[in-house]
């Protein structure tokens, strides 16, 4: 038999997906401010991303770094403004 879900309770489902989602962007935040550069290893860790996503972050333009060498740096107001230029108004709220 096929549940149907009531819109109240996709609505309750929704909201706790987006509470969840918003308290990890929160932390990130909350990081960004303890630390002034960040290392790639350490964006990895604070986006929870593959070596490959934030590659492909820094090569279209979507995250500021400062190369040198081999080694990629990252400041607290790179990872600011890429949360910011990144952030979805809900759709519920628009």
């Amino acid at each position: 038999m096929l549940n149907v879900l009531e819109s109240s309770d996709l609505e309750k489902i929704l909201a706790n997906t987006l509470k969840k989602e918003m308290a990890k962007l929160l932390e990130v935040a909350k990081e960004s401010h303890k630390k002034e550069v960040y290392t790639n290893k350490e964006m990895l860790e604070l986006l929870d991303v593959h070596p490959k996503t934030l590659k492909k972050y820094r090569d279209n333009g979507w995250i500021g770094f400062t190369q040198y060498d081999d080694k990629f740096y990252y400041s607290s107001a790179d990872l600011q403004h890429f949360l910011n230029y990144r952030h979805e108004i809900p759709f519920a709220y628009k």
